[in-house]
């Protein structure tokens, strides 16, 4: 081989294994910065799924957590009371509390001493969420779950409605005004979701009352 020709070519070889050129770096630079944005993107995605699925539990959690104490509290109770309207008054005569029967806080219930539950809902206003309340006799109200919805005339976010066995069909419910003939009572939570308004409904009945446990 001439000796020029060699020349050329380890020089060629050289500058080769010199390094990447400024368009080569420019490119790879590019790419790495895709590839980052789009990590970021992803982990920000999850980040707000996770967050969101957070949120979701914690309401089912809540809501959850509401009917079953409220359900408790009626399942146990010997009447309703009369109370204001967005209120469930639920009454414990004395000697009729017994076998370990526990109010709304899960404090026992004297059965000598008679109690009373209320459930409402009202507004913290240092938090500025609407919170459902459990008041046990004359302590001061209790916050059971708190982001209920922000109420309106025509839809409450705490709504009580008063059932009886209806007269003319077996085995069903109608509505009633007068709690003190109610056996049951049917409870609607609106909750305040991640994007729209979350409603709950149950029914608690009065085990006593059906049962007639005064004539046991």
């Amino acid at each position: 081989m001439p000796m020029n020709q060699t020349t050329m070519t380890r020089q060629n070889l050289r500058s080769r294994q010199a390094g990447f050129t400024l368009s080569e770096l420019m490119i790879a630079s590019m790419i790495g910065l895709f590839i980052i944005a789009g990590a970021i993107s992803v982990f920000t995605a999850n980040r707000q799924t996770s967050a969101l699925m957070d949120r979701i539990q914690s309401n089912q959690d809540a809501t959850r957590f509401a009917a079953q104490t409220i359900s408790r509290v009626v399942r146990s109770g010997a009447r309703f009371g009369a109370g204001q309207t967005g209120q469930l008054v639920v009454e414990f005569p004395a000697g009729v509390a017994g076998q370990d029967v526990r109010d709304c806080v899960g404090q026992q219930i004297s059965e000598i001493t008679p109690a009373r539950n209320i459930f409402s809902s009202a507004l913290n206003q240092a938090t500025q969420r609407y919170e459902l309340l459990c008041q046990s006799g004359d302590d001061p109200p209790v916050p059971l779950i708190d982001r209920l919805a922000q109420p309106t005339n025509q839809q409450p976010n705490f709504h009580v409605e008063f059932l009886r066995p209806d007269p003319t069909t077996p085995g069903e419910l109608s509505p009633t005004n007068q709690a003190a003939e109610a056996t049951s009572v049917r409870i609607l939570l609106r909750m305040q979701g991640v994007e729209t308004i979350e409603e709950i409904a149950f029914i608690a009945t009065m085990r006593c009352r059906v049962l007639d446990c005064d004539s046991n």
